[in-house]
C-alpha cells in the first residue's frame, strides 16, 4: 500500500471511528429518555454497555491510529536528527579513511611488486590506488599529489616500460611461469586499468577525478599508449593459443576484463565504453602481426559494425 493510500485509509478508519462512537452516545442518550418517559427513570444496564462499546471502539481506534500518526512522525524525526548530526558524519569520516588506507596500502604494494619485478602486478595495484585517490574528497589532490605523482611516475610508466624492455630480467613472464598464468596477470592488469580509464572517464565532473586529470594529462596519454600496446599483445596471445588459456569456447580476452571488472553490474555500458573508446584507438594498423588470423578478423569485424552503429 503506498503511503498516499495509507493515511488515506487511517483517516477514513478514525472518521468512521469518531461517527461509530457519536452514534452510540446519542443512542444512550435517546435510550435513557425514552426509559425515563416509560417507566419513570433510566436503567443504566443497557446504556453503561453502550457507553462501554463507544469507549472501546474510541480506545481500538486510538490504539491503531497512534503508532501511525504520531510515533512513526516523532521516530523519523529523532532517527533523522541522529543520523544528521552524529552517524552519518561518523559513517562519511570512517569510509573516507578506509579509502585513504586502501589508497596508501595499494600504492606501497604496488612500489614493493615493482622492486620485485613483477611488473603487470605492480600497474595492477597501482590502478587500485589510484582508484581510491580519486574516490577522496577534493581536499586531498593538493595534499596527495606527490602520491599521484608517485604512482603515475615511479611506479605505472616504469612498470610498463620495464616490462616492455626487461623481458629477461621480468618475472611472472612466460620464461618464469608457464604462459597461461603470465596470461592472466596481464589480463588483470588491463582489467584494472579499464576500471581506472573508465572512472575517471565516466565520472569527469567530479572534482577530485577532474583535478587528477587536469594534473596528470600527460602522464595518463603516455599510460594508454603503453596499455595499448599490451592489449594488443593480449589479444595476439588469446588467438595465437586459444587453446591453452580459455575453458568456455563461446568466451574471449575481452570477456575477462568485463567479468573481473569493478562495474560488471553495468556490463552493457562498460562494453559499450571499452569498444568506442579504448577498442576504436586499436584499428587495423595496430594489429599488423594478426592480420593473417582470419578468426580474429571476423570478431573485429563483428565488433567494430555493432559498436560503430550504436
Amino acid at each position: 500500500m503506498g503511503k498516499k493510500k495509507e493515511e488515506m485509509f487511517f483517516k477514513i478508519f478514525l472518521i468512521v471511528t469518531a461517527i461509530i462512537f457519536v452514534l452510540i452516545c446519542i443512542a444512550s442518550i435517546v435510550l435513557c429518555a425514552f426509559q425515563v418517559y416509560k417507566n419513570g427513570e433510566c436503567n443504566f444496564t443497557g446504556i453503561e454497555a453502550s457507553v462501554l462499546i463507544s469507549f472501546l471502539t474510541l480506545a481500538f481506534g486510538i490504539v491503531v491510529a497512534t503508532p501511525h500518526f504520531i510515533t512513526k512522525t516523532q521516530i523519523e524525526t529523532v532517527v533523522r536528527d541522529i543520523f544528521k548530526s552524529d552517524i552519518g558524519p561518523d559513517i562519511i569520516n570512517k569510509s573516507e579513511e578506509i579509502a585513504k588506507l586502501d589508497a596508501h596500502l595499494s600504492r606501497m604494494v604496488a612500489f614493493n611488486l615493482l622492486q620485485q619485478k613483477y611488473y603487470y602486478w605492480a600497474v595492477g595495484w597501482s590502478f587500485r590506488s589510484l582508484k581510491r585517490y580519486s574516490e577522496l574528497n577534493e581536499s586531498y589532490s593538493g595534499l596527495y599529489h606527490e602520491f599521484h605523482d608517485f604512482v603515475f611516475n615511479r611506479i605505472i610508466l616504469a612498470a610498463l616500460k620495464s616490462a616492455r624492455t626487461d623481458k629477461e630480467n621480468a618475472l611472472f613472464v612466460e620464461k618464469h611461469v608457464d604462459e597461461k598464468e603470465a596470461f592472466k596477470i596481464k589480463i588483470r592488469a588491463i582489467k584494472d586499468y579499464l576500471d581506472f580509464l573508465y572512472l575517471i572517464t565516466e565520472y569527469a565532473n567530479e572534482r577530485s577525478i577532474k583535478q587528477m586529470r587536469s594534473n596528470f594529462q600527460k602522464e595518463i596519454a603516455e599510460i594508454e599508449s603503453e596499455m595499448n600496446l599490451l592489449i594488443r599483445e593480449s589479444y595476439k596471445g588469446w588467438f595465437d593459443r586459444e587453446k591453452n588459456y580459455h575453458e568456455d569456447d563461446n568466451k574471449r580476452v575481452d570477456d575477462y576484463f568485463f567479468s573481473a571488472s569493478r562495474y560488471k553490474d553495468n556490463s552493457i555500458k562498460l562494453r559499450k565504453f571499452f569498444y568506442k573508446e579504448v577498442w576504436a584507438k586499436l584499428d587495423a594498423s595496430g594489429f599488423p602481426e594478426l592480420s593473417d588470423n582470419e578468426e580474429f578478423e571476423v570478431y573485429r569485424n563483428k565488433i567494430n559494425k555493432k559498436y560503430k552503429e550504436n
